[in-house]
């Protein structure tokens, strides 16, 4: 009996994030990568095709050529996951990581990220119901920690990335071999080279098997590792990832503390976020379809605060004129090993936006973190 041509399902989503040892080389994710998205995670890779330009004594398009594949956009949503002990990582740390660059652990205290002039990449695989996702050298472009008074910090991120491979799920026919899978009619479409698959419940010890050749007519797939036995018909083949194990739990808005030059400030939403400027070398012609690296440019921290208009805070105004700079602080958090916090110790503010409604006035404040010195100091986020 054939797999039911079903509709993914949004409950079924698992996600993993997991540095790469170099750019755009997949980094095939452990159960300890899992991190909890709060939406479906995203990775739109469009193929790119020029138009022949042949006369053809047609005013038809009779063909069109493929390009080199462009860089794909990635995005995710999730809730900072503290591990629950201080000096371990959390659940997002590669995420952090590769926003920043730097990572410091400091057991039994504190995991501080600090800015870095180089810029890790990391890759983004995750199960959209019946198909799974690996989207390898992904870039972050920006990373936005965002609070008000109720529910839990939020963590956005989004980038650009190398490739996105595909695995669907389709059953097996007679005649497979350990390595070759024969799979039902139009099966070998929807699995792409270099995705990793199970076969059934094996799934190689927990390691999957390399999707290293198909053929779409014969409709098989070839694995680059023997499964120990050759699968019986109807066996399913799926995309592997592992069981998420998921460390820590998430922060409370309601805990959260904003502090400028060490005076407590009111709040009712902010939102703190590290852009990277990321340029993806697309240009080079090269023996593969996808870009050939990336190169990263200036980066920008940034803020913006939202709170009542309060007597004191009309002094914001002559601090946007003087440019004198403030430490901000953004804390979250009350029990060792679950709290996180965002310094910036040199934030200038712009002038304050008044609105307002019947009731009260309000100001938005945009504030930008700076660098002092050498640089590479305009932000620090310690899990403590």
């Amino acid at each position: 009996m054939t797999l039911e041509n079903r509709i993914a399902l949004t409950r079924e989503t698992v996600a993993f994030v997991k540095l790469e040892s170099a750019w755009g080389v997949l980094a095939l994710p452990a159960a300890a990568d899992a991190i909890a998205p709060i939406a479906v995670p995203t990775a739109r890779q469009a193929e790119s095709f020029t138009p022949s330009a042949e006369i053809n004594g047609s005013r038809s398009l009779i063909t069109r050529f493929r390009d080199k594949t462009p860089a794909g956009e990635w995005s995710l949503s999730l809730y900072p996951r503290p591990a629950g002990s201080a000096g371990a990582k959390p659940a997002e740390a590669a995420l952090i990581k590769a926003a920043l660059g730097q990572e410091t652990v400091n057991a039994g205290a504190s995991v501080v990220y600090a800015p870095a002039l180089d810029l890790p990449s990391l890759s983004l695989c995750f199960r959209e119901g019946h198909t799974t996702h690996f989207v390898s050298g992904c870039v972050v472009e920006s990373l936005a920690l965002s609070l008000e008074a109720k529910g839990a910090l939020r963590l956005e991120a989004k980038g650009k990335f190398k490739a996105a491979l595909h695995a669907g799920s389709e059953e097996t026919v007679a005649g497979s071999t350990t390595t070759v899978l024969n799979l039902a009619d139009g099966g070998a479409k929807l699995f792409d080279l270099g995705a990793s698959v199970q076969v059934g419940d094996d799934d190689n010890t927990g390691a999957g098997y390399l999707v290293s050749a198909k053929d779409e007519t014969a409709d098989t797939i070839t694995l680059a590792t023997a499964c120990a036995s050759a699968p019986a018909a109807g066996v399913v083949v799926k995309g592997f990832l592992p069981a998420p194990s998921l460390v820590g739990a998430p922060v409370e808005s309601h805990s959260g503390l904003l502090s400028l030059d060490s005076a407590e400030m009111l709040i009712t939403s902010g939102t703190l976020t590290v852009a990277n400027q990321i340029k993806m070398i697309e240009e080079e012609v090269s023996s593969g379809s996808y870009p050939t690296g990336f190169s990263a440019g200036q980066r920008s921290v940034t803020g913006e605060l939202k709170c009542f208009f309060r007597r004191t805070y009309a002094s914001l105004f002559s601090q946007a004129k003087s440019q004198v700079p403030a430490a901000v602080r953004l804390s979250a958090g009350e029990v060792a090993g679950a709290k996180l916090r965002l310094d910036l110790p040199n934030a200038v503010v712009d002038t304050p936006e008044v609105g307002g409604d019947e009731y009260q006035r309000d100001l938005t404040v945009t504030i930008t973190g700076l660098a002092s010195g050498a640089g590479e100091n305009e932000i620090s986020v310690t899990y403590e």
